[in-house]
């Protein structure tokens, strides 16, 4: 479980972390999407649930998509946002929300079989957290289209701000998991080697 959540941390942290260099990211974003796809069909392999094929749909989407954007110069100017562009950004934006909230559900479910309730708790408290308060974003990013031209930048600047903290927290999240993990396998091999 440990090498799952190292993969998904460090997928994760290449699609939240951009570095652009002359216009394109450093560290393309489907290349953190590939290794979160290789976690999750480990993860699908362990319990074949069908919250891990959906994340594995939703995961091949969002390489995709995110190959297309890479490749193809899908900017958005808010002078000359054509609306398929737009609901192209929030599909995308809704994705990989879902993708995230999916791999919080797959981690809660992990935790019900060894941590104790408080754990269980904390990580069922954060996910609502995040599922609430990126409802809320994509909202308000839909709202953009229907909002006086003047409140747009101030829209997407703290729309965009709140996807950005949040993602970190989910990052911080999956690196505690995989140090839990690691303690956990730890103190059973102790465990297996004083019997």
């Amino acid at each position: 479980m440990t090498n799952i959540y190292k993969k998904l941390f460090i997928g994760y942290l290449f699609v939240v972390l951009d570095f652009p260099l002359v216009r394109k990211d450093i560290i393309p974003d489907p290349i953190g999407f590939i290794l979160i796809l290789i976690a999750l069909v480990a993860l699908y392999k362990k319990e074949k649930s069908t919250q891990e094929k959906i994340g594995l749909i939703l995961c091949v989407w969002m390489i995709i998509s995110t190959t297309l954007l890479y490749f193809v110069d899908m900017t958005i100017m808010l002078n000359d946002i054509s609306v398929f562009r737009y609901m192209f950004m929030n599909l995308n934006m809704t994705f990989s929300v879902s993708l995230c909230v999916i791999v919080y559900n797959v981690t809660i479910r992990e935790y019900k079989h060894r941590a104790n309730q408080v754990l269980t708790d904390k990580l069922i408290k954060e996910r609502n957290q995040y599922a609430v308060i990126n409802t809320v974003n994509i909202l308000a990013m839909i709202a953009v289209m229907i909002v006086p031209y003047s409140w747009r930048i101030n829209i997407i600047a703290v729309t965009s701000l709140l996807f950005f903290i949040l993602n970190v927290r989910f990052l911080f999240m999956l690196y505690s998991v995989k140090k839990q993990y690691l303690v956990w396998k730890e103190s059973r091999s102790r465990i297996d080697y004083e019997l």
